[in-house]
């Protein structure tokens, strides 16, 4: 009888888990139950709306300014390792995002922000020569700073009274 209650719960927590997912984790977390191997999830522009782009050092906003490029059009770098996307993996998904993203077609008050940010990300990503400098000064700040200069503007203290100085101490 425990074993039955047990097995009940169980099917309860997996249908509820499965109802608040989107389909397209639904289909793979189902093959993956019927031991077949998982098919990666199909990317959707809607799924991307939040505001998690990541970061990368760029003061001077020669790529995509503090944001990464990458994270942008919803690839993760850290992840895919020595398979980089394509330049048509870039092309769709940028193509979905602008279509969602398009101060035409979205009202949001940032719309317009959002979208110019994914037209540049798609920009440097499909840009071969800019898309190898991005890639090689991801990690290599002192190059970056070397090449474009650090972006901060030094300034001195204004002077002090050094007669209101020593009577104070």
């Amino acid at each position: 009888m425990k074993l039955c209650s047990s097995m009940t719960a169980v099917a309860t927590t997996v249908i509820l888990v499965l109802a608040t997912m989107p389909q397209s984790k639904r289909v793979a977390a189902a093959a993956a139950t019927d031991g077949e191997t998982p098919k990666p999830p199909a990317w959707d522009a809607k799924e991307h709306m939040n505001d998690d782009w990541g970061t990368y050092y760029d003061p001077q906003n020669i790529f995509c300014g503090k944001y990464d490029c990458y994270k942008i059009l919803g690839f993760d770098y850290e992840s895919f390792g020595s398979q980089p996307p394509s330049t048509s993996n870039i092309t769709k998904r940028y193509r979905g995002l602008s279509r969602e993203w398009h101060p035409d077609k979205n009202k949001q008050k940032n719309a317009k922000e959002k979208f110019v940010k994914i037209a540049r990300a798609y920009e440097v990503l499909t840009d071969k020569k800019v898309r190898k400098e991005y890639d090689d000064l991801r990690y290599d700040q002192e190059t970056y700073m070397y090449k474009y200069g650090a972006g901060v503007l030094w300034q001195y203290a204004p002077k002090s009274d050094t007669t209101a100085i020593i009577i104070f101490l």
